[in-house]
């Protein structure tokens, strides 16, 4: 039987969209990668020495067994960052 993964937000409760495959590690290099590179605009970046599991403890993600039907939503959800809306 076929697995699936997605990089869920710990903070955010949510998956992030697009990050799902079927293997457990290339979903975790992936999210690691995500990581570092936010980590760039912070004062204290994030250490290239981290494990990628290491990177996604630090900043709140984890990897997720997800059923099929979930693989497909969060793989063609077009959703990117956050949106702000101003009222005028």
């Amino acid at each position: 039987m076929k697995k699936y993964y997605g990089l869920f937000d710990l903070q955010l409760d949510d998956f992030k969209p697009g990050i799902v495959g079927t293997n457990h590690n290339d979903v975790e290099a992936i999210g690691a990668e995500r990581a570092y590179t936010l980590s760039q605009a912070d004062e204290e970046s994030a250490s290239e020495n981290m494990t990628d599991k290491e990177m996604l403890e630090e900043y709140g993600y984890e990897v997720r067994e997800i059923t099929e039907k979930e693989y497909n939503q969060i793989s063609n959800d077009q959703r990117s960052g956050l949106l702000t809306t101003t009222t005028l």
